[in-house]
C-alpha cells in the first residue's frame, strides 16, 4: 500500500483504481488445503483502512475469478490419438495450451503443473498408467 501511495504522488492524476492482487489460490491436488480466509480478511481490512487514508479517491478491487469458480467445473477434451515414442506414451487431445496455459508453464510460471487427469468414460477402471497429454496444434 505504501508503494502505491508513493507512486501516486508522482502520478499526473489521482489514483482511481487500486488492484490489490491477482486473486486467491485454490487446491489443485489431493491433500492440498483450502485457503484460510481469516488472516487474509484481517489483512484486507487493514488494507482498506490504509487505502481510504492514503488514496481516498481510489476504488480498491481484488480479482477473485479462480477462487470463486475454479472448483466448480472440469476441463473436458477428447483424446484423438495415442502415440508411443522413445518409450513414452502421449495422448493427443483436441484441447490445447490456449485453453489451459497454467499447465504449460506459460505466463512466466517456472514449473509446469502436472494436474490430475482421467479418462471420463473409463473412470471406474482399475488400470493406471503415466502418460503425457499433448494437444493438436
Amino acid at each position: 500500500m505504501h508503494l502505491a501511495a508513493k507512486l501516486a504522488a508522482s502520478a499526473p492524476a489521482p489514483v482511481r483504481l487500486l488492484n490489490a492482487g491477482g486473486g486467491f489460490g485454490i487446491p489443485y491436488f489431493p491433500n492440498e488445503k483450502s485457503l484460510d480466509l481469516a488472516p487474509i480478511g484481517r489483512h484486507l481490512a487493514d488494507l482498506v483502512e490504509q487505502s481510504r487514508r492514503l488514496l481516498p479517491e481510489a476504488e480498491l478491487v481484488i480479482e477473485l475469478g479462480r477462487y470463486l469458480v475454479g472448483e466448480a467445473g472440469i476441463y473436458v477434451c477428447r483424446v484423438v490419438d495415442r502415440k508411443e515414442s522413445r518409450g513414452q506414451t502421449f495422448l493427443v487431445t483436441d484441447g490445447g495450451l490456449h485453453h489451459h496455459l497454467a499447465a504449460s508453464g506459460n505466463f512466466g510460471q517456472v514449473l509446469r503443473k502436472n494436474y490430475p487427469v482421467l479418462i471420463g468414460n473409463k473412470v471406474r477402471g482399475a488400470r493406471r498408467e503415466t502418460v503425457s497429454v499433448v494437444a493438436v496444434l
